[in-house]
C-alpha cells in the first residue's frame, strides 16, 4: 500500500506499484466467470497467471484443497453484495487445510 505523504517511498510507490494494482483490479473486474475468479483466489494466481509472491510458501495440495472448498460454495459467493458477507462465507466454509 502507498503511503499518503509525499516521501521519497511515496513517490515510489505511486510512480511503480499503483498501476500494477490498478491493471490487476481491472483484470479481476473483468473476470468471466464465477467459477474463473474463485479458481484464481483459491490458487493464488494473478493476472500472469502466476502465483502471487506472498503466496509461494503454501504448497499446491493446500491451494487445490482451497479450490474444492471454494467451489462448494460457490452459490453463496454469487449472492454476496459486500466483502464482509464474502469474508462471512469463506470463515464459515474453512477447513482444516494442510
Amino acid at each position: 500500500m502507498c503511503l499518503p505523504r509525499s516521501t521519497p517511498s511515496s513517490r515510489t510507490c505511486i510512480r511503480r506499484i499503483r498501476p500494477k494494482t490498478q491493471a490487476e483490479l481491472e483484470w479481476r473486474a473483468h473476470e468471466l466467470s464465477l467459477h474463473a475468479a474463485i479458481e484464481k483466489a483459491a490458487l493464488a494466481k494473478n493476472s500472469r497467471d502466476k502465483r502471487y509472491s506472498q503466496q509461494r510458501r503454501l504448497n499446491r495440495v493446500a491451494l487445490q484443497q482451497t479450490l474444492g472448498v471454494l467451489s462448494e460454495q460457490a452459490g453463496a459467493i454469487g449472492k454476496v453484495r459486500s466483502s464482509d458477507d464474502l469474508f462471512a462465507v469463506v470463515y464459515a466454509a474453512r477447513e482444516p487445510i494442510t
